[in-house]
C-alpha cells in the first residue's frame, strides 16, 4: 500500500496510516509496538513511497527473535492490500 492507494481527496493517508502502525497496542494499557522496537532494535522506521510503505528495523543478533515477533504482530494487525477507492 502506498500513496498511490490514497482516496481521492484524501491524500497522506498512507503516510497517516504508516505513523499510526507505530501507535498500535496488543492490549489495552499495553506498551506501543514503537515503544517494544525501541526497546528490541538499535533503529526502526518507515517510508511510504507512491507504491509502497517500507519498513525496516535494524538490531543485534541476540534480539532478532524480539523482533520478529514485534514485526508479525505489526503484520498480522494489517492493512488491506485492496486500494481504498
Amino acid at each position: 500500500m502506498g500513496a498511490v492507494d490514497d482516496p481521492d481527496g484524501k491524500s497522506g493517508l498512507a503516510h497517516l496510516v504508516e505513523h499510526m502502525v507505530f501507535d498500535r497496542r496488543t492490549s489495552l494499557h499495553g506498551p506501543t509496538l514503537g515503544d517494544l522496537l525501541a526497546g528490541a532494535a538499535l533503529y526502526h522506521n518507515a517510508g511510504t513511497t507512491w507504491d509502497a510503505t517500507h519498513y525496516q528495523d535494524i538490531a543485534l543478533a541476540d534480539r532478532l527473535d524480539d523482533v520478529l515477533a514485534i514485526e508479525a504482530t505489526r503484520m498480522a494487525g494489517g492493512a488491506s492490500r485492496t486500494p481504498c477507492r
